[in-house]
């Protein structure tokens, strides 16, 4: 790992904010699941979530895409024009 890869690394780790680096899934062109490439710990922490890496948001949150469809398209809207939101949605399963 390049000395600024570790810079990075570090960064994302310590953050307050639960953050989780994505590559978005979609059906027929439509925006439908996620996948988690990375996590930090604040994230697990904030949602209690453990072992989210390499797992689908499906998978790991049943009933996600019934209840957070905001959450997809904000998701979606963001991979699409690569600008970054900010936002709150209740997600149902989590009961967060």
């Amino acid at each position: 790992m390049s000395e600024i890869d570790q810079v990075y690394r570090t960064v994302f780790d310590h953050m307050l904010n639960g953050v989780a680096y994505c590559r978005m899934l979609y059906t027929n062109g439509q925006p439908n699941d996620f996948v988690y490439l990375a996590v930090n710990p604040a994230l697990e922490t904030q949602t209690g979530l453990r072992g989210l890496v390499g797992r689908k948001a499906s998978e790991a949150i049943p009933g996600i895409r019934e209840s957070g469809s905001e959450l997809l398209e904000t998701y979606a809207r963001v991979v699409r024009t690569g600008q970054p939101e900010q936002f709150e949605v209740f997600v149902s399963p989590l009961q967060m």
